[in-house]
């Protein structure tokens, strides 16, 4: 219950930032636009996130696309799989997961993508900041965060199925608190 109600917390910052942003753009709240056309806002928002156009614009570094495509769809189905089966377990389904389960199966390739698309990104973070360009500390925090995540998950799931239980508990653990980080400094 409280790693819900923590997680949901920063859901809520971005619904404030979100009203603020819009206010501060149009010069009038969201409350008071008609919602035909918050609805066409939100689904070209969506569709300009989903499809990555301004992502494939970039020559400088052409594998950036993908690799914001491949960490940015990993983290959503890893939320979604992690509520799924949030849900399942809830409502007693079996627990753990067979390695060949679809959903462990395709929470594998998320957690891939994700380690990989995060590496790509500080790799280059680390190239840029060879030529003296700069990003910030949170700019670092948010990457290495993901990769902890990432890596702490995998790592959970190896040290679960080899039957360490008493290493699988406390790194199951610190997985859990880089993931609370992770969604407690999304906004």
């Amino acid at each position: 219950p409280i790693f819900t109600a923590l997680t949901v917390l920063p859901f809520v910052a971005i619904v404030i930032g979100a009203k603020r942003a819009w206010r501060a753009w149009y010069g009038a709240s969201l409350s008071a636009i008609r919602p035909r056309t918050f609805g066409r806002s939100i689904k070209a928002a969506v569709t300009e996130i989903l499809a990555h156009r301004k992502f494939s614009s970039c020559k400088e570094r052409p594998l950036r696309p993908w690799a914001h495509r491949a960490v940015l769809f990993a983290f959503l189905g890893l939320a979604l799989i992690s509520g799924v089966m949030a849900l399942l377990i809830a409502t007693g389904g079996s627990y753990p997961l067979s390695m060949g389960s679809p959903l462990k199966v395709l929470s594998n390739v998320f957690a891939a993508s994700l380690i990989g698309g995060t590496c790509y990104f500080l790799l280059v973070r680390v190239q840029e900041s060879t030529r003296a360009s700069r990003s910030s500390f949170f700019d670092w925090a948010f990457l290495v965060n993901l990769l902890l995540a990432g890596l702490s998950g995998v790592a959970t799931e190896m040290i679960r199925a080899a039957d360490w239980r008493a290493l699988a508990y406390p790194v199951y653990f610190v997985h859990l608190m880089v993931v609370l980080v992770l969604a407690l400094t999304l906004p």
